[in-house]
């Protein structure tokens, strides 16, 4: 009994810490409110994109990853 409440805690743990960490390359559809929380998360203000190239609208037509996000709205971060 001992080993497996042992074993469980383990799994929780290693489960935990994966979750934990962010998968900065995964694209993620976001729209409104919920892309302006993620700029805000990413870059702590504004988003300082120019006109040209790849644009916000992306993030929510096809979804940008937060590196894209952070290139676009505050490349200064990296």
């Amino acid at each position: 009994m001992a080993r497996f409440f042992l074993f469980s805690l383990v799994c929780a743990l290693v489960l935990a810490l994966a979750l934990a960490q962010s998968d900065d390359g995964i694209a993620v559809k976001s729209c409104g409110r919920t892309l302006k929380n993620r700029v805000f998360g990413l870059c702590g203000d504004y988003c300082s994109a120019k006109p040209e190239g790849i644009s916000l609208t992306d993030a929510c037509r096809f979804g940008l990853s937060d590196n894209q996000i952070v290139q676009i709205c505050c490349p200064n971060k990296m």
